[in-house]
């Protein structure tokens, strides 16, 4: 009977066929399901676990730290307009006046009050 398939079995190879071949020998490559898949694994790259390298998990994973990074945007300009009060809030108080008095005064002078005071705690910081 082995007879009858003995020309077809002396035609595979080893690298053709899966079934004569070890599992780590086999030249297979299945491509991505789409671009979409791609981007997001390819943003995926550095996280812990499935969460790497399959799309289900990465997707998700991904929108987390994309929601993440979105408030940490909005919270660094609130730390930093809050760091440029205090730092011209301790300026003034240096002066014996207070930050809300300081800023109030500006205002009714017409002057631009973010572009002089920016340049005056950068240049100068105990102001």
């Amino acid at each position: 009977m082995l007879a009858r398939f003995a020309p077809l079995v002396s035609r595979i190879t080893p690298l053709s066929s899966p079934l004569l071949c070890p599992p780590h020998l086999t030249l297979q490559s299945r491509p991505f399901a789409s671009q979409k898949h791609k981007r997001i694994v390819k943003m995926a790259t550095g996280y812990k676990g499935r969460g790497k390298n399959v799309f289900s998990v990465a997707i998700e994973r991904v929108e987390k730290a994309l929601q993440h990074a979105y408030i940490g945007r909005k919270l660094k300009k609130r730390n930093m307009r809050t760091a440029w009060i205090e730092s011209l809030n301790a300026g003034t108080r240096q002066y014996g006046v207070r930050y809300s008095a300081f800023i109030n005064g500006l205002n009714n002078s017409g002057v631009q009050v973010r572009k002089c005071t920016t340049s005056i705690s950068a240049t100068r910081p105990s102001f």
